[in-house]
């Protein structure tokens, strides 16, 4: 055997050992399903007021298309509302008085994120990303027989990392997320007076998973 024939064979078994070390990723598209848990964090005080509480259930969905690379770009939507009542605050430490007009709020952000999925050869697959939103803001309110609603739409962002279990078409995965929904309210009544401005918060979900292509 000739040096140069040695120095391509050797090559060439290299190069067939580092593709079979590369990890396997999926890739192409996938869709989910959400459901889980919202919390209206940057703004507890004017939720625990109003709705009794700041947390409650959320659901959506998203559609992903995920590269070789590990990187992905995702686009989807969630729903949460809160049902309450209007209440006075004098001062940030002064009593909550119910007036007994019910107060219904709901969101609806609109989602785009960047994301980087480590790994890919075992069955749990850890990912995060970052992105923007549009969030849908409807509150609704009845007073003395007559109601009146609120709607706009507010710019925001979020942060999420989360894990995926499963190799086949049919998978799961656990997210947790901070969500910002700036200046959407604050102009008046009680986030007002409580100086509360952002209706974005911590946000945990659970995914199941439909991929057009599985993860071998």
């Amino acid at each position: 055997m000739t040096l140069e024939r040695a120095i391509v064979a050797v090559a060439a078994s290299f190069g067939l050992l580092s593709a079979s070390a590369a990890p396997a990723r999926a890739q192409g598209l996938a869709l989910d399903g959400q459901v889980g848990y919202y919390s209206l964090s940057s703004a507890s005080k004017s939720a625990d007021a109003v709705f009794g509480s700041a947390g409650g259930a959320t659901y959506g969905g998203s559609l992903t298309y995920a590269f070789e690379s590990g990187f992905y770009l995702e686009g989807g939507a969630r729903y949460f509302s809160k049902t309450g009542q209007r209440v006075f605050v004098a001062s940030p430490s002064g009593p909550v008085f119910p007036l007994g007009f019910p107060l219904t709020m709901r969101l609806v952000p609109i989602f785009f994120n960047l994301g980087y999925r480590f790994g890919g050869r075992g069955p749990i697959v850890p990912y995060v990303a970052v992105g923007g939103s549009v969030t849908l803001f409807h509150e609704e309110s009845t007073v003395a027989g007559l109601t009146t609603a609120d709607d706009s739409n507010k710019g925001g962002g979020q942060v999420l990392v989360g894990l995926e279990f499963g190799k086949g078409h049919l998978r799961l995965a656990g997210e947790a997320g901070y969500a910002i929904v700036p200046n959407t309210v604050g102009i008046a009544g009680v986030s007002k007076v409580y100086g509360e401005k952002d209706l974005g918060g911590f946000s945990v979900v659970g995914k199941l998973i439909l991929g057009f292509s599985s993860r071998k």
